[in-house]
């Protein structure tokens, strides 16, 4: 579906490449297959609240929405003041395309149970 590649990036980056791609299936509309590389995710690193959030998306699209609030809750746990408004505000940039995915990633958020904001 999408073409990996080698990305050299410094080592004090919290964010594992791979979770990136999973990431970016969720948001092409690949919830099955993000849902269990996200899964791993979680399951090598507990302390990264995206990770849970992430997974929380591609949980409520796919309809499992006990496991989706479930996700959330994790998340929240780690990072409480995390919002719907407070990620909207994290945008890198202003790329149509980017922000499609986005969108996307905040509805889904919203089904998931996250706070607006």
């Amino acid at each position: 579906m999408f073409a990996r590649r080698f990305v050299f990036l410094p080592r004090q980056w919290s964010i594992p490449v791979d979770e990136l791609f999973r990431y970016r299936q969720a948001v092409a509309g690949a919830d099955a297959e993000a849902a269990v590389w996200l899964r791993r995710s979680v399951e090598a690193n507990r302390n990264y609240p995206f990770a849970h959030f992430y997974l929380a998306v591609a949980l409520a699209y796919l309809g499992e929405m006990d496991e989706a609030r479930a996700a959330v809750q994790s998340g929240l746990a780690l990072q409480p003041n995390f919002s719907v408004r407070r990620y909207r505000d994290t945008a890198a940039c202003n790329h149509p395309a980017y922000l499609a995915g986005r969108e996307r990633t905040y509805e889904g958020l919203r089904l998931a149970g996250v706070p607006e904001g």
